[in-house]
C-alpha cells in the first residue's frame, strides 16, 4: 500500500483537497482525502511526498494527429500558409514519411503527451 501526498489533490468528483493523500493498493485507488486523516488511518502505507505537484486524473486528448507530430505547417522559407495550402503541405508531408519517419512522429508525440499528463488519446491519423 502506498500513500501519495501533495499540496493539492484534484479528485474532479469533489472540491480540491489541500494537503491531500491518495492511497493506492494493488494498483487501485482505495481512498482520497486530507493527509491528517488518511495518514493516521493507513499508518503502514509506504509514503511518497510530491511537495511540488498536484495529483489529479490523467488528461484526455480526444483528437490528435500523431503522424503530423514533426510537421510545422510552414514553407521551407518559414512563411505561414493559407488553410488549403497548409492542408496540401500536410498531405504531402504524410506521403513523404517513411515507415521509420512515421514511427518517429508517433514516438515523439507519445513522449510529449506523457510529459503533459495525458493518459488517454484518440488519434485521428491515417495509421
Amino acid at each position: 500500500m502506498r500513500a501519495l501526498r501533495a499540496p493539492f489533490i484534484l479528485p474532479i468528483s469533489q472540491k480540491p483537497i489541500p494537503d491531500g493523500v491518495v492511497v493506492i493498493e494493488d494498483g487501485r485507488i482505495v481512498d482520497v482525502g486530507p493527509a491528517a486523516k488518511l495518514l493516521s488511518e493507513y499508518p503502514s502505507a509506504e509514503r511518497e511526498d510530491y511537495s511540488h505537484a498536484v495529483l489529479m486524473p490523467g488528461l484526455v486528448n480526444a483528437h490528435t494527429h500523431l503522424d503530423l507530430m514533426n510537421f510545422d505547417g510552414k514553407t521551407a522559407s518559414g512563411e505561414s500558409l493559407e488553410f488549403f495550402d497548409w492542408l496540401t503541405l500536410g498531405w504531402n508531408h504524410r506521403r513523404s514519411l517513411t515507415p521509420a519517419g512515421r514511427r518517429q512522429c508517433f514516438d515523439d508525440g507519445i513522449r510529449q503527451l506523457l510529459r503533459s499528463g495525458t493518459t488517454c488519446v484518440g488519434d485521428a491519423g491515417q495509421y
